[in-house]
């Protein structure tokens, strides 16, 4: 999992920065750094099409789903935390 690699004796000492606020974050970075300018990253198109949803349909049942869900789960907490300001758990 993602937020294991951050943890040293079990205890988060990571950082977490969310790709969709991430120019956010660098520009917040480079200004305490004392470092000026305009910072853009590159937006890249994201989520599913119908055909990604359709291989994923075809090859993910409900019970790879669930074992999916259960293996990340801490990183899709992670995640919603960073997105929505609440923590989970």
């Amino acid at each position: 999992m993602q937020t294991d690699y951050a943890k040293l004796d079990g205890v988060d000492t990571g950082t977490w920065w969310s790709y969709n606020k991430l120019n956010d974050y660098l520009v917040d970075f480079c200004s305490k750094q004392g470092k000026t300018g305009t910072l853009e990253l590159k937006k890249f198109k994201n989520g599913y099409t119908p055909k990604q949803q359709k291989v994923f349909d075809e090859y993910y049942d409900q019970k790879t789903i669930d074992a999916v869900r259960k293996y990340y789960e801490k990183d899709f907490d992670k995640l919603m935390e960073l997105e929505t300001g609440l923590e989970l758990a």
